[in-house]
């Protein structure tokens, strides 16, 4: 094994000891109304998103798009009077591909932890079996010292409890571990003509929850309302 190879290995072993967390149950709140990939599972390990930034998860949707995303994140050090500012961006292929979607920044205060609900603007187009990747960004807030920001919760391994995709610190994708989240649609319902291409209607209802018969129909209802 090489000496670079070693240390990194090692730096990574020192950067999870230090980030670990007593174990926290994340239940899925009702801010995804269809849900598409997810990872709803035991908190126990807690990342700095400034620290080891570009950090996310990567994943393979069933869904032609997506417009919210759920994640566990926590504040590392309390009553220090900082928050953070955070959004997500997803990207194409790897960490480092190209935007196609970056949601709202969200404003949280200090001492906040738990379920962190991301909305993105519009719908953005995805598609199914393909890997994307969403990129958890810090804007500012909490000091960027270690031990003294923001973190991001995942599972903790050292078994994969996602399938189709990897945790990523450092722009680096590392099997055995999977960010806690869920991403999908907010609502059941579609909020533009969007939401009923790509055969994406199928997974929408009426706000009665009568399903549409197709396409058009789906089409008809987002201009009319009926």
């Amino acid at each position: 094994m090489s000496t670079r190879k070693l240390f990194a290995i090692l730096l990574l072993a020192v950067l999870l000891v230090i980030t670990l967390g007593p174990t926290q149950t994340g239940q899925a709140q009702d801010g995804v109304g269809v849900v598409d990939q997810a990872n709803v599972v035991s908190v126990s390990l807690y990342n700095s998103i400034q620290y080891l930034s570009p950090i996310g998860q990567s994943f393979i949707p069933a869904l032609p798009g997506l417009d919210t995303i759920e994640l566990w994140t926590e504040d590392f050090t309390w009553n220090n009077g900082y928050g953070v500012d955070l959004y997500i961006n997803i990207r194409e292929g790897n960490i480092y591909g190209p935007i196609l979607g970056t949601s709202h920044t969200l404003s949280l205060p200090d001492n906040f932890h738990g379920i962190t609900h991301f909305a993105f603007p519009s719908l953005v187009s995805l598609r199914p079996g393909k890997l994307y990747v969403m990129e958890v960004v810090a804007v500012n807030g909490d000091n960027w010292i270690l031990l003294y920001n923001w973190s991001v919760g995942s599972q903790g391994g050292p078994n994969d409890t996602y399938p189709h995709g990897n945790w990523i610190l450092k722009g680096q994708e590392y099997p055995g571990n999977d960010l806690w989240f869920q991403e999908g649609l907010a609502s059941t319902v579609p909020q533009s003509t969007a939401y009923c291409r790509n055969n994406l209607w199928t997974s929408l209802t009426h706000p009665d929850g009568k399903r549409f018969k197709n396409m058009g129909d789906c089409i008809q209802y987002t201009k009319s309302g009926k």
